[in-house]
């Protein structure tokens, strides 16, 4: 069963972009909009708040990049009200707790660290959709 959530993935990691897929397709979200580099994820949220492109209902968030950093768009989710309106942030990074203090502040519904593995992630995907995981298989 399908279901009419959007979702955006920025991450720069192939194998985390996959693990973040992976996840979302166990409660329905298939095909999100991935952005492996924070420019084109903030023009993509640009034309959203220009009302050009669709809101998503979810984004998934890594902070680590190479240049930029995943800062730049939690803080234009948080300076935006149709994004933090409608749209939830899970924040999904190798991090410290000073970090994770500054991602609660600037919106994000959950701070996971990838250390903690799959099922963390899963947990806060189910937690901020409400979408009941589909899939009968294991993470």
């Amino acid at each position: 069963m399908q279901n009419n959530f959007k979702a955006v993935i920025l991450e720069d990691a192939v194998k985390d972009i996959r693990t973040a897929a992976r996840v979302l397709s166990q409660v329905g979200i298939d095909s999100p909009t991935i952005f492996n580099d924070v420019p084109k994820a903030m023009l993509y949220l640009e034309d959203v708040v220009a009302g050009e492109k669709p809101c998503p209902n979810l984004m998934v968030v890594d902070l680590a990049f190479g240049v930029d950093s995943g800062f730049e768009a939690l803080r234009f989710y948080k300076s935006n009200q149709k994004l933090s309106r409608e749209c939830k942030v899970i924040v999904w990074t190798i991090m410290g707790e000073r970090q994770r203090e500054l991602c609660r502040l600037l919106g994000a519904s959950h701070v996971i660290c990838k250390e903690d593995g799959e099922k963390a992630l899963l947990k806060a995907v189910i937690d901020v959709t409400g979408l009941p995981q589909q899939s009968a298989s294991s993470i």
